[in-house]
């Protein structure tokens, strides 16, 4: 105990010392809880644009994966899009996804946004504005496959496709999935 309280004994003496010297804040300041703060970042002048003028973006469709499913089966289509930019996107982002020939959309979807046509053969999703930079959105489509597909077969003519008219780059916003019977 007799060491603690040497401990003590000194750095009070040092706190002290320092205060007399003007190094330091007195002791009573130190427990006085420091006002909150607020940094408020500057936005380039491209974050500051309204929401209903069109944004400098890239959107992408980066990744389609599908599993396969046996005749009568379901699996899930997962579709992946990108904002590669430069600016966050300014409108919404439509996802519109083509069943292939002997499949057809059930639900649930993700995100709930999604509806698909009468015929479940089409699934159109749609994404708030706000896609930052390199930030991705997913979408996830059940896909059922008719109890007379051919088991062996490939269902071919799955089509995804991205649209926003913020969109500067078109070439990079489709892309072709088929899904395996058996």
């Amino acid at each position: 105990m007799p060491r603690i309280r040497a401990s003590i004994v000194s750095r009070v003496a040092l706190v002290v010392a320092l205060c007399a010297a003007g190094a330091a804040p007195a002791a009573a300041d130190q427990l006085r809880p420091h006002p909150r703060t607020t940094t408020v970042r500057q936005e380039s002048p491209r974050s500051q644009r309204a929401l209903d003028d069109p944004s400098d973006s890239d959107l992408a469709v980066v990744s389609v994966s599908i599993g396969g499913a046996q005749p009568g089966g379901t699996t899930k289509l997962r579709v992946l899009i990108a904002n590669l930019g430069p600016d966050v996107t300014a409108s919404p982002v439509t996802v519109t996804v083509t069943v292939p020939s002997g499949a057809s959309a059930v639900g649930p979807f993700f995100p709930s946004s999604c509806t698909p046509n009468a015929n479940a053969s089409r699934v159109v999703c749609t994404f708030a504005p706000g896609l930052y930079l390199l930030k991705t959105a997913t979408a996830q489509i059940p896909v059922h496959v008719q109890s007379t597909a051919a088991h062996g077969s490939v269902l071919m003519g799955g089509r995804v496709m991205v649209s926003s008219p913020d969109d500067t780059n078109t070439g990079n916003n489709t892309a072709s999935y088929a899904v395996r019977v058996g």
